[in-house]
């Protein structure tokens, strides 16, 4: 753009400044909102899908009427910030602030985008269809939801109430549900009939889970039976192992199953329980003590497991006389970790919360053939070391029919000290190794995350959440296997307030129903993930032939087994594009044909019955990396005397990750090759092949950096060819990934053959008479293929595009513009999607309406007599008010222009600088300047008063002295710059009274 063009732009987004002075954030939005609807009727005349546009303006809408709610709840809004740790300090000002900071950031997300349809319209996106969801057909396969045949995603918010408006569950998710409780249940176990009567008349016809309560235990239950709060945790108030508990769970079941067996609203399954832990040590979140029933069963569970009470006590350092003689003491003193009494009493931990769910679901299927039942499992149980908490996560995944989460992400943290933002972005590592765990277990279920915490959680609670790391959490949850998800949380009634009810808490009032751009992000990626859900599930579905080995008997034993060694591990493997997957004993004994290695890291306790399940896959033809920390001891700490035959042994992190690697038979087609500034690679990658040969490619930077990669076919017939699939539009295959930035492409193997394209008329620098019609014609030309379209801009217009020759407009846009340099480009896209641009410069004239701007002494003039006049600072850049006149004097130094006017047409003057003539106050010295500057060719330097002795230089930007004279007697020089090159010099002029440099603008 050159420096005209570039004026006249400043000034266009002056006067709308200008214009706007006065209307408030919620008039701005307004009118904006008007704007994008006004271009989605222009699209949808097009044939353009515009569901995205759509849910903005819905998103819009809706925050302008958050912010009025807001406006009259500055007291309750200050109470909840008033409980967040990181904004109590200013709770009262960030309460007033939040209306006007929803409409801002409203308005921000109207502005970006108005300028992505912009893009859409102009053709410079072109994007494939979404599909829209719609929750009453969804029907469910083994390992995914599909409507209407093709694979979606499903999302929603958890509380989101139901009488929400139609659009607010079109665009943010529509579940059924139900709850049943066991407050349900009176002492003689009749059931209330209200609670009855709600369940059954509930005709939600959408896909939706059932919400078993676990927490919400009658009054009488506690009195009925002893003790019955012994050993509850939270979200679980009762003891599991009681009798009573089964007597309650069954009556609830009875009565309550069969009202909701066969509607929609239970087809996403029966949650057994929400969050479940049962920790057992002391010193912890949710620990505490158990009953004697559970410990009564321990003594059961003992007897069976080593027979005679001289094998226990020789293995525990004991003296018991009888298995009912045992006694621990529960919360257990974590010194004992590593001993035998620690192991049998977690490894039976784990047990009984098996049965316990194990019994629930038999019992749910007496009502229920079909029932799928699922728990809402934090992955952190499993991927962090503890292990007291009961939870055998590959036991209760086996028996599940879906998979339950409740994952959770972070880019930022409110407190404490991470282990992640010295290499990453984001804390990613928890959410996709238990996905990656649960599908090696059970590889033929979806994943369903019933709360989510992707946006928000306990230690990342942020009132401003970047929406480029939204996109890509959600990417890549979905690449490993997530397919239905409710985010935690929606915070707001129906009326706009927050919920009363809830109790007050910091994570209400940074929810996604106070960030707009946040909410608009989740839905906006969803549709994407349901634009190319069929790849994205084929990538979700492909098999992990790198499997860590996973040892539940090194976890219980060893503190620190998952967070110093598995995760390394993982990590160490994760970015190479290669799917990895865990493996276990029974998850070898049930399934091992198509992996090609298994990666054995410091995992020295195990089970006999483990290694022989490792000597079966390796005689079976398997290979087995193990370094030599691994293998050697058994649950119980003693030695082993079995070996692994035919392993391969190897010590070095690095070193057994190329091993693994090299063993890959079906190893990617693609080749990335990745430098960044961080301390390891930090791209996920993941690709699929076409039954067409194609490559199907997602790349997310993770890392905390921007990443150069090189994405590259392994052995080639042409060249590596990449097509975004965002944009529909052929790109470079060397990309720079910033941080949380995706790409979604398809990778072919041929040559990157570019159109060419020109103008025949204009020609560049041409002259055009204003309100005139303007004549375009164009040639084009390709070595291979077809030149599919040529498209006109005109500056940032885009005027229109021709699909067949001849490439040729008649345009008239230019009748209603000022006068002007106009930058004319021509876009030609091939039918591979590749295109090339060619651009000229003309310059438009008014008739009989000039531009020119004479310099007078520190005056500015414009020449045009009986027109109208705008001057403004070009530097700032500011509209001058009041200056209206031809005749302008600044009163500081600066580049000024004016905009001028009559009745049919609009010019604007050359930026002028300005060097102030001014008295040094000092010595009483004038002070030089330049005119005209900027110049083409010759400027004259006024000294302000005559001078006897005057010596000029002129430098570049480098201090390179490029001319050198003196002068006698003269207050103005003329200075010949016609033979310098366009740029910016330097001029340093001497007297006996001063030394000045300036600066100049040679044009």
């Amino acid at each position: 753009m050159n420096r005209q063009a570039y004026f006249f732009t400043i000034i266009l987004s002056l006067v709308f400044s200008f214009n706007s002075i006065g209307q408030s954030l919620e008039q701005l939005v307004e009118a904006k909102i008007d704007s994008l609807e006004t271009l989605i009727l222009e699209a949808n005349k097009q044939q353009i899908d515009t569901q995205k546009e759509e849910m903005i303006v819905f998103t819009a809408k809706l925050f302008l009427d958050f912010a009025k709610v807001d406006e009259q709840s500055i007291s309750e809004n200050k109470n909840y910030y008033a409980e967040h740790p990181l904004y109590k300090e200013e709770a009262q000002k960030l309460a007033e602030d939040l209306p006007d900071f929803e409409r801002q950031k409203t308005l921000e997300l109207l502005d970006e985008t108005v300028a992505h349809i912009h893009q859409v319209l102009s053709k410079d996106i072109i994007r494939k269809e979404t599909t829209e969801i719609n929750f009453s057909n969804i029907q469910l396969n083994n390992n995914h939801l599909t409507q209407n045949g093709k694979t979606v995603f499903l999302m929603d918010y958890v509380w989101k109430p139901e009488d929400v408006s139609d659009d607010t569950k079109k665009y943010c998710g529509a579940y059924g549900s139900e709850y049943i409780s066991p407050s349900f249940i009176n002492e003689d176990f009749t059931y209330k009939k209200w609670t009855y009567d709600k369940v059954a008349n509930n005709n939600n016809q959408n896909i939706g889970a059932v919400f078993i309560d676990n927490n919400n235990i009658p009054a009488w239950a506690y009195e009925k039976y002893d003790n019955f709060d012994v050993g509850g945790r939270k979200y679980g108030t009762y003891d599991i192992d009681h009798p009573g508990a089964r007597e309650i769970y069954a009556k609830l079941f009875e009565h309550f199953i069969p009202l909701v067996s066969d509607k929609e609203h239970s087809k996403l399954g029966y949650m057994l329980f929400n969050e479940p832990s049962f920790f057992t040590r002391e010193g912890t979140w949710n620990t505490g003590e158990v009953s004697e029933y559970t410990k009564s069963k321990f003594r059961t569970w003992l007897k069976e497991k080593h027979q005679s009470i001289d094998h226990l006590n020789t293995l525990w350092s004991t003296n018991y006389n009888s298995f009912e003689d045992v006694d621990v003491q529960i919360p257990m003193s974590t010194n004992k970790q590593g001993l035998s009494v620690w192991y049998d009493w977690m490894a039976f931990n784990q047990y009984r919360i098996t049965e316990w769910f194990t019994w629930v679901k038999n019992e749910i299927r007496k009502y229920d053939d079909d029932a799928k039942v699922h728990i809402k499992l934090m992955p952190w149980l499993w991927v962090r070391n503890a292990r007291d908490h009961g939870m055998d996560y590959e036991s209760l995944i086996r028996l599940t029919d879906i998979i339950g989460v409740d994952a959770s992400a972070k880019n930022d943290q409110m407190w404490g000290e991470n282990n992640w933002d010295n290499r990453y972005g984001m804390e990613w590592l928890p959410t996709t190794m238990i996905f990656d765990f649960y599908k090696s277990v059970q590889p033929n279920q979806f994943i369903y995350d019933s709360e989510n915490h992707f946006l928000t959680s306990v230690s990342f609670m942020l009132k401003e959440v970047d929406p480029e790391y939204v996109n890509a959490i959600y990417w890549l949850g979905h690449l490993h296997g997530l397919s239905a998800s409710k985010s935690w949380v929606w915070s707001r009634l129906s009326n706009g307030k927050i919920d009363p009810k809830r109790p007050l808490g910091p994570e209400y009032i940074v929810d996604v129903t106070h960030q707009p751009k946040m909410l608009a992000q989740v839905q906006s990626t969803m549709m994407d993930l349901n634009t190319f859900s069929e790849d994205i599930f084929k990538i979700q579905s492909k098999e992990k032939p790198i499997r860590i080995f996973y040892s539940e008997t090194s976890a219980i034993n060893r503190d620190g087994y998952m967070e110093e060694d598995i995760h390394e591990m993982y990590q160490q493997l994760y970015f190479e594009g290669i799917p990895i997957g865990f493996a276990t004993e029974n998850i070898i004994k049930s399934k091992k044909d198509n992996w090609d290695v298994i990666v054995v890291y410091n995992t020295e306790s195990v089970k006999e019955s483990e290694i022989d399940a490792l000597q079966e896959y390796i005689n079976g033809g398997g290979k087995v990396i193990l370094n030599s920390n691994s293998l050697k001891y058994n649950e119980y700490g003693a030695p082993h005397t079995k070996v692994l035959n035919g392993a391969i042994y190897s010590n070095s992190l690095s070193d057994i990750s190329k091993l693994a690697i090299s063993k890959v038979i079906d190893t990617p087609k693609i080749d990335i090759v990745e430098t960044n500034e961080s301390t390891g690679k930090g791209c996920f990658w993941r690709s699929i092949s076409t039954t067409e040969g194609k490559q199907i490619l997602s790349v997310i930077n993770l890392g905390n950096t921007d990443a150069d990669i090189s994405i590259n076919l392994k052995n080639p017939d042409h060249a590596t060819f990449c097509l975004d699939l965002m944009t529909g539009k052929a790109i470079d295959n060397h990309l720079v990934l910033s941080p949380y930035q995706v790409y979604f492409l398809e990778v072919r193997d041929e040559e990157k053959v570019t159109p060419s394209v020109g103008f025949i008329s204009p020609q560049n620098g041409d002259n055009l008479l204003l309100n005139t019609t303007m004549e375009v014609e164009t040639t084009t030309s390709i070595s291979t293929g077809k030149v599919n379209s040529v498209r006109l801009f005109i500056d940032q217009h885009y005027v229109g595009e021709k699909t067949a020759p001849p490439y040729s407009w008649e345009v008239d846009y230019l009748k209603d513009q000022p006068a002007k340099s106009y930058k004319l480009t021509l876009i030609a896209t091939s039918d591979k999607g590749v295109e090339s641009e060619s651009s000229i410069q003309v310059e438009t004239n008014c008739e009989n309406l000039s531009n020119e701007v004479i310099v007078d002494g520190n005056s500015l003039k414009a020449v045009q007599e009986g027109a109208t006049y705008q001057w403004f600072h070009c530097d700032i850049p500011e509209v001058i008010l009041g200056d209206n006149s031809p005749i302008f004097t600044p009163i500081e130094e600066g580049t000024y222009a004016v905009i001028i006017s009559n009745e049919t047409c609009t010019t604007i003057s050359k930026g002028i600088d300005m060097n102030i003539t001014s008295i040094n106050d000092e010595t009483g010295s004038v002070m030089p300047r330049f005119y005209p500057n900027p110049t083409n060719d010759k400027t004259t330097v006024d000294l302000g008063k005559q001078y006897d002795q005057i010596n000029l230089k002129v430098m570049n930007m480098i201090g390179v002295v490029l001319m050198d004279q003196q002068y006698k007697t003269k207050r103005k020089i003329e200075l010949d710059l016609n033979t310098f090159n366009t740029g910016i010099y330097f001029i340093q002029i001497s007297t006996n009274d001063f030394m000045s440099v300036l600066k100049v603008v040679k044009e």
